[in-house]
């Protein structure tokens, strides 16, 4: 028998002085067999007010609708990919809702009622590793940056549901990534954060400074 998946929702007390630390705790099934969850995100995916929950696995996106009252739906599949652990909840196409990039290079766009179809991505990455979104050209649309054992690559928002590659970074295997104007000369730069074999040369250079 293989054994269910689930998200636990914590309700604490709150009181005049703040939370008591004392609370409910409630599961929703997550969709997922035993063990394969990977990820959970928080985001108002039909736009009711109400924050909503992703889960993610390996390969897909599981949607729970917050019915309100601590009442969760059913889990749905909303998007599929190779690499989806990691995800980036942007507005990708400016029409004020909630949109998806993973970190395999799959962008999944939202009708506003919860229902996600897939862009188009020239040259989609391989071998994912994390996902960062944000206005690299200055052109108003959001572009998405997909990290991967390798470097980087930036996806370039061209409208109408497209993402181009348009340029690629090589280094160690990316963990993790941000974007922000890190230099203050007005326009949005890359943080990546890499991993390494450490060699005794590479250690002693570390630590010694």
């Amino acid at each position: 028998m293989r054994c269910k998946g689930f998200v636990a929702f914590v309700a604490l007390a709150a009181s005049a002085q703040g939370c008591s630390g004392r609370g409910r705790v409630r599961k929703y099934d997550s969709g997922y067999p035993e063990n394969e969850p990977r990820r959970v995100y928080v985001a108002d995916v039909d736009r009711d007010g109400k924050p909503d929950v992703l889960v993610t696995a390996a390969a897909s996106v599981r949607w729970l609708r917050n019915e309100g009252g601590e009442r969760f739906s059913a889990s749905t599949e909303i998007a599929s990919g190779a690499h989806s652990e990691e995800l980036a909840l942007v507005d990708l196409d400016a029409d004020q809702d909630v949109d998806i990039a993973t970190e395999g290079g799959e962008v999944y766009l939202n009708d506003g009622a919860g229902r996600f179809s897939a862009a188009e991505v020239a040259q989609r990455a391989s071998g994912g590793t994390a996902v960062a979104s944000g206005d690299l050209d200055g052109d108003q649309r959001i572009d998405v940056i997909v990290g991967s054992s390798s470097g980087f690559v930036i996806f370039g928002n061209a409208g109408n549901g497209r993402f181009e590659r348009r340029q690629s970074e090589s280094q160690e295997k990316v963990v993790q990534m941000v974007t922000g104007d890190f230099d203050l000369d007005g326009d949005q730069d890359v943080l990546a954060v890499s991993s390494f074999p450490v060699s005794s040369a590479r250690a002693t250079a570390l630590c010694c400074g």
